[in-house]
């Protein structure tokens, strides 16, 4: 469960970055560093798919030097849904194991 929260915490920082970045778009770096974080992370396997697609909509971004606004809006709604899919499965989570103490 922790590693979850963990997870989700470092899922809400990104987003945070990225709405709060000076830039008009995010640089190659901001993507790299992204990647770099998602391959850390812990996701519940039935979260699998939605991480795939976050990844999925991630490599274009990192494959060109400029990205396209409607990349990462691509990008930023993949990141969104995840995080969205991970808030509720931890708010199951915790429900259940409450339950049961």
């Amino acid at each position: 469960m922790k590693s979850y929260l963990y997870a989700k915490n470092r899922l809400m920082l990104i987003i945070l970055s990225w709405l709060s970045a000076d830039e008009a778009l995010p640089s190659r770096h901001d993507f790299q560093q992204t990647e770099a974080i998602l391959s850390t992370l812990h996701i519940p396997y039935v979260l699998k798919p939605d991480l795939d697609q976050l990844r999925a909509t991630l490599q274009p971004l990192l494959a060109t030097p400029g990205p396209q606004a409607c990349e990462v809006g691509a990008f930023l709604s993949a990141l969104l849904a995840l995080y969205t899919r991970l808030t509720e499965y931890t708010a199951v989570e915790h429900y259940l194991l409450s339950r049961h103490l």
